[in-house]
């Protein structure tokens, strides 16, 4: 999982080249730390497999501003869902045809906020017919797009969630869309251009992102030769999956790329293949680009059992408190070179018991002031904490250059 090169010779893990104890002694601990190079491989490697496809990168998984304005950079565009990550794609610089506004639950300011600035994405019935009263109002005709839950969902997949194809907070029902049709389009303010589905996260199988990309054609080819609808764009969602453990599966993204782009070939999809198809995607861009370190402050034994307390907890890292299973590689960044000889359960400062990074991991002898450092984790880490809770610091961001200039989020 680590390979040499990352190492010092005294057994001292380096990120970006740089050894992370010089990264703790001028930023401290608990801090992320983003690699532009590792980040700018995922990019290329997932645009590089599907070539005919628009990126949108989303937000959700890592709003950090230079991994956004890195995106931008890179010619890509932004998924956002919510009204403050629309205001954080434009000043990074993207124009409202490069970013997609998709959320259940859209407040009327949010919706006249956002409108003429991106793509809104209605997740109901109700949210097109205030859309549609808005842009009266305002003497506008706004194209958007829909979510619709589909009638089938994800089949024999480990998928992390499955957001599609059962009773859903999310999108349209497919058959209630179908009935719909008449009422959605004697809307006069506006005008349906896209659609969007979006089945679940972390697949890592690349049949089952086949067979998810299959079934979202067949759905547009009904909205556009059965009820009508002109189709500007159509989102397919994404959640490709990345290695965490050595358990898992790697996701073959380049042959998901080559199968999915001969469907979109295919004399099937003729009639729709020119639209504008889009990809939505976070975990696979900006999670192996991403570390979360944290000191050891303190080592005991309670009845047995080996803990250690290090720097933050569920209000600087909550993802594996919540998700509650070995989920990220671990390594003692400062002992690189030993063997991982002993069980331990790694513990944060937090005054509640759940506050549990993870359980009996095999590492190193731990002792105070060690460097742990969690791999995979630019997804979900930061912007998913519990930040406020019990009032202590808030963990710090750096981004490293290709050029190893450093950036910090302050």
């Amino acid at each position: 999982m680590v390979e040499i090169n990352q190492c010092s010779s005294n057994g001292m893990l380096k990120i970006a080249d740089i050894d992370v104890s010089e990264l703790i002694k001028e930023y401290g601990a608990p801090l992320y730390v983003y690699d532009e190079k590792i980040l700018e491989k995922r990019l290329e490697l997932l645009s590089g497999s599907f070539k005919d496809f628009d990126i949108f990168y989303s937000f959700k998984s890592n709003p950090n501003p230079q991994v956004c304005s890195f995106i931008k950079h890179r010619g890509q565009n932004a998924d956002t869902a919510s009204i403050g990550e629309v205001r954080l794609a434009q000043s990074c610089g993207f124009n409202r045809h490069e970013i997609i506004y998709s959320a259940p639950g859209k407040k009327e300011a949010e919706i006249r906020e956002a409108i003429g600035k991106c793509i809104i994405i209605s997740d109901s019935l109700n949210e097109l017919k205030m859309i549609n009263e808005i842009c009266g109002e305002l003497g506008i005709r706004e194209e958007v797009g829909i979510r619709i839950n589909p009638n089938y969902s994800i089949e024999g997949s480990a998928a992390l969630e499955v957001m599609s194809g059962y009773p859903s907070k999310f999108g349209i029902d497919q058959e209630i869309l179908v009935k719909s049709i008449d009422f959605i389009k004697n809307l006069k303010n506006i005008e349906v251009k896209g659609i969007q589905i979006y089945m679940g996260s972390q697949i890592i199988d690349y049949n089952i992102i086949y067979s998810n990309f299959l079934n979202i054609f067949k759905v547009a080819g009904y909205c556009k030769n059965e009820l009508g609808l002109d189709l500007e764009f159509i989102d397919f969602g994404g959640g490709f999956g990345i290695k965490y453990t050595d358990k898992d599966e790697e996701l073959n993204i380049q042959k998901a790329g080559e199968m999915v782009g001969k469907l979109k070939n295919s004399n099937e999809f003729k009639s729709i293949s020119n639209a504008r198809l889009i990809i939505e995607s976070g975990r696979f861009i900006s999670g192996p680009a991403g570390y979360y370190i944290a000191r050891v402050l303190d080592r005991k034994v309670s009845r047995g059992k080996n803990y250690a307390i290090l720097d933050g907890g569920m209000n600087t890292f909550f993802r594996p408190v919540f998700i509650k299973e070995n989920r990220y590689p671990i390594e003692v960044g400062n002992k690189m070179n030993l063997e991982k000889s002993k069980r331990i359960t790694l513990g944060g400062v937090m005054c509640t018991p759940i506050d549990i990074y993870e359980e009996d991991v095999m590492l190193p002898e731990i002792e105070r002031d060690d460097i742990i450092v969690f791999f995979n984790t630019g997804a979900y880490g930061y912007t998913m904490s519990l930040t406020k809770f019990i009032s202590h610091e808030e963990v710090k961001e750096i981004y490293i250059a290709k050029d190893r200039n450093i950036i910090e989020n302050k």
